[in-house]
């Protein structure tokens, strides 16, 4: 397993231009508006060092795979096609790993709970593999963005999807 400590979710989630709202977690003065984690409890807002400024870090990720996920509704949860977005953005930093970080392709992964939050047997995603790598130590802030085909009524070419169980802990895996 190799130690990643890594992001600044300075994420960012686009609308079509018809509605053209975006927003983006800069993580300034603390915030944390999306609720993002690694799963660990351990995460802390740095005031500096982001890209720019502040950023979320967590220095107990010890995976080969980080996920950085929301674990609230906010701009970052819902239906996502009635809002019309059309991109989601982050920034990514990787500081340090025992293994190497090369050839891991960043994934986007869409979750739905089918409007049943309590009834984890139902739940499944959509993802994208990205096409870049996410960065290496000393590498520095990379950008990444992904198209979200909202408005699509079938899964477009490149996505996939996971039916997922809940383990204990915080959590999602892969049913494969």
């Amino acid at each position: 397993m190799a130690r990643t400590t890594l992001l600044s979710l300075v994420l960012a989630v686009a609308a079509l231009p018809a509605a053209a709202d975006t927003f983006t977690e800069t993580f300034d003065g603390g915030s944390n508006a999306g609720g993002w984690t690694f799963g660990t409890g351990n995460e802390v807002v740095e005031p500096t060092g982001g890209n720019p400024g502040a950023w979320l870090h967590d220095s107990f990720v010890d995976t080969f795979a980080p996920q950085p996920r929301t674990t609230q509704p906010s701009v970052f949860t819902g239906d996502l096609r009635h809002r019309g977005v059309s991109l989601i953005g982050v920034d990514l930093l990787t500081v340090l790993v025992d293994f190497s970080a090369e050839g891991r392709p960043l994934t986007l992964m869409l979750i739905s709970d089918q409007g049943t939050p309590a009834d984890p047997d139902d739940d499944w995603a959509a993802y994208l593999m990205g096409p870049t790598n996410v960065p290496l130590p000393g590498q520095g802030w990379l950008s990444y963005s992904f198209d979200v085909p909202t408005a699509e009524r079938s899964l477009p070419a490149g996505w996939g999807t996971l039916e997922l169980i809940r383990v204990p802990g915080p959590t999602l895996c892969a049913n494969l």
